[in-house]
């Protein structure tokens, strides 16, 4: 809130309020190079759009201010933005003041989207667990679609893994989203996908996530929801990497996801594209089960590399280089071959490469989650 009073405070002081006043009116019109190219990245900021080839990138002047807030983040000082006119700093906001009062507490109560309307939560009973409002949502279309959610009792003791997932943005693929699946018994799994919780009409913008605008959620969900979602809906490419996780680890990181996903239904938190993130969430994660395992790494800023860098650490299978690693882990032409299998998350793995188990051993610096 602070950033926010002084960033209209510095508008106020250096701006006509004619200006701010015509710019509220023009009523969601995108103000900004980020805006005007309508990049809207989905809930789960899985991919980019833009409405032609000339603003695909949101505008010069936009991502030279991204360019710039990404690069600082690396440590790059010596950074010259392009010049933008004052008008740029303000928000395409349906109602400015209602947006302004928006950052002062997140919540729980708001006019969510239909598909992310109900928070999951889970209710543990010694190694039984019963994981509620499971999303299964059916698609027609990436945007049409029939909600439904089911719970699902599980077994801890049947829970013999831990997949991560990286979805890279197309024609920006150092950036991802990313999420993680747990696999139980039967090739059974059960995926969890940390995304902004969009209003009704609400999509994802960059200065937004900023700016404390979207609320954070943990989407637990079948697969064939949320990876069908990205590959046979949203035409994206999605790699689902195996773990090094023992059956042991596994379980700790299920009892640790869903500590917090029980947290933020009692107690909302704000998203934030650098600090509260999908794969910030995930990374916080892993260093529960063993500080400081995940170092600070630029990679964990552009998540389209964590896969890389998980490799790096130990954390996924290294018996192969990188690169076929990744070129076996691309399920995208299995999810759409298979996306009417009732085995639909055991046979898009068919050809994921499996982590040995002589390699699975416990969290440490040199071998870890």
């Amino acid at each position: 809130m602070d950033r926010l009073r002084t960033r209209l405070k510095h508008i106020e002081s250096g701006v006509d309020h004619g200006v701010i006043a015509a710019a509220i009116r023009q009523r969601g019109r995108a103000l900004s190079p980020f805006y005007q190219s309508k990049a809207a990245c989905t809930a789960s900021g899985s991919q980019l759009r833009f409405p032609d080839s000339l603003s695909r990138f949101g505008g010069v002047a936009g991502w030279g201010w991204l360019a710039a807030i990404v690069l600082v983040s690396l440590g790059c000082t010596q950074v010259q933005t392009t010049s933008f006119h004052p008008d740029q700093a303000l928000m395409p906001l349906e109602n400015f003041q209602e947006e302004i009062a928006k950052v002062e507490q997140p919540s729980n109560y708001r006019d969510w989207s239909p598909d992310q309307a109900v928070l999951a939560y889970a209710n543990f009973h010694g190694d039984r667990v019963k994981v509620r409002n499971i999303r299964n949502c059916t698609y027609l279309t990436e945007n049409e679609y029939v909600v439904d959610f089911y719970n699902r009792s599980y077994n801890l003791g049947d829970l013999k893994s831990v997949d991560f997932i990286t979805v890279p943005f197309r024609g920006m693929p150092v950036m991802a989203h990313t999420m993680l699946s747990f696999g139980f018994e039967g090739d059974d799994y059960l995926a969890v996908s940390v995304e902004i919780r969009k209003e009704k009409g609400e999509s994802y913008a960059f200065l937004n996530g900023v700016m404390r605008q979207y609320e954070i959620m943990y989407v637990v969900g079948d697969e064939r929801d949320l990876i069908k979602l990205r590959t046979n809906y949203r035409k994206d490419d999605v790699y689902i990497y195996r773990t090094r996780a023992t059956p042991e680890q596994a379980r700790a990181m299920f009892v640790d996801v869903f500590r917090r996903v029980n947290q933020l239904k009692d107690t909302p938190e704000f998203y934030n594209t650098f600090t509260n993130n999908c794969t910030t969430n995930i990374v916080q994660h892993v260093n529960n089960l063993s500080p400081a395992l995940v170092p600070y790494d630029y990679r964990v800023m552009l998540p389209g590399l964590t896969a890389e860098l998980a490799y790096e650490l130990g954390l996924l299978d290294t018996s192969v280089p990188f690169e076929e690693l990744k070129r076996r882990s691309c399920v995208s032409d299995l999810a759409l071959q298979f996306a009417d299998s009732p085995d639909f998350s055991a046979k898009i793995r068919s050809s994921t490469a499996e982590t040995p188990v002589t390699q699975r051993t416990e969290l440490s610096r040199e071998s870890s989650y």
